[in-house]
């Protein structure tokens, strides 16, 4: 269950992958729940299910996936993780 509504997330977006089942979609409902907008990704075809006003999802099978789509992946989950350590250590130090 995703718990009362509200708007304490108004504002927010989050990536949940894993989205379709188990904890995963139960993070999507409730961070919707919360005011969240959330981008919902997993390879399964039932995350479609949760689509709503707060809710887009990503599903594309690898045969379709482009070069310029897994450049963009690769920019914003792999560059984006290591800049991001990168200025956090930065940070710390």
């Amino acid at each position: 269950m995703a718990g009362p509504a509200s708007d304490e997330l108004a504002g927010a977006v989050a990536i949940v992958t894993g989205a379709a089942g188990g904890v995963g979609r139960a993070t999507v409902e409730l961070l919707s729940a919360r005011g969240a907008c959330v981008v919902a990704e997993d390879l399964n075809p039932t995350v479609a299910e949760l689509e709503d006003e707060r809710v887009a999802f990503l599903l594309r099978p690898t045969v379709e996936t482009t070069d310029d789509d897994w450049d963009g992946l690769l920019r914003v989950n792999v560059r984006g993780a290591f800049l991001h350590r990168r200025e956090a250590i930065r940070a710390l130090s």
